[in-house]
């Protein structure tokens, strides 16, 4: 359960191009539409580029639907990095309020989906299945060619095309290892993510634990001083007891309601 989900974009970017839309497509199918209203769509790198260049481009990421418009409708935020800590600190504060929900993927993996069923995974699985045909496709066009190559007997440009070929075919190899190892680093990632919220939740309760405490001491310390003489008046009577420890007598004064409330 979030309180809040934060995406980056650089506002140095004059386009979202493709690897961007992509990033963006498998965030949207990380987090799912209803919980966008904890969705903060946060530009940064201000300092990099004209103001009125970087409203300009603002604007048109937040009105135009092939941008950030779809997700800003249905309740996402759109906010200003400038690069300072209050900044960095008000685009926190602003999740605190927040009603916790769960993300759509954590949903559909809770639901026993396997994570190549789910709406990122099978975004996911799109994506390299796309790249993969692709690759097929430039290998076979340098079959092709190194066939060509053969037939004029020239075995510098066969030797090139030979080695085109086993990269593409290793990048394909890899693409699909990934592809397979997807379940398994997502899974992983999670559990690091939910030890994390964990510890944070017993560091809460710390917190809340010893506030809890300094307020139990704050009305034992109110307490006594409803119920005991003046301090200035149990000063003067120990200093009159005892002149020669007169520090020592103000100590014991100091002290006497921590001393008072523990007994």
């Amino acid at each position: 359960m979030l309180s809040g989900v934060i995406y980056m974009h650089r506002i140095l970017d004059n386009r979202m191009g493709g690897i961007s839309s992509r990033n963006f497509k498998m965030f949207r199918n990380l987090c799912g539409d209803k919980t966008l209203e904890n969705v903060a769509i946060v530009t940064n790198m201000w300092a990099g580029v004209d103001l009125h260049i970087g409203e300009a481009r603002e604007k048109e990421l937040a009105s135009k639907d092939m941008f950030f418009k779809p997700v800003l409708d249905k309740g996402a935020k759109l906010v200003r990095h400038d690069h300072t800590l209050e900044s960095a600190h008000n685009i926190i504060r602003s999740f605190f309020n927040q009603v916790p929900q769960a993300l759509q993927i954590q949903q559909e993996l809770d639901s026993g989906m396997d994570i190549s069923q789910t709406s990122a995974g099978r975004e996911l699985d799109r994506d390299l299945m796309e790249l993969i045909t692709q690759h097929r496709k430039d290998i076979q066009a340098i079959i092709e060619e190194m066939k060509e190559a053969s037939y004029l007997r020239d075995e510098q440009a066969r030797q090139e095309l030979a080695q085109d070929r086993e990269k593409l075919q290793e990048e394909v190899k890899r693409i699909q290892a990934d592809s397979e190892n997807l379940a398994s680093g997502y899974m992983e990632a999670l559990r690091k993510l939910e030890e994390r919220m964990n510890e944070t939740q017993r560091t809460e309760k710390v917190s809340a634990d010893i506030q809890d405490l300094q307020a139990h001491n704050e009305e034992q310390v109110r307490h006594w001083k409803a119920t005991t003489p003046d301090n200035a008046v149990l000063e003067a009577k120990l200093g009159g007891a005892f002149p020669i420890f007169g520090f020592w007598g103000k100590m014991a004064v100091m002290l006497s309601p921590f001393s008072l409330s523990w007994k």
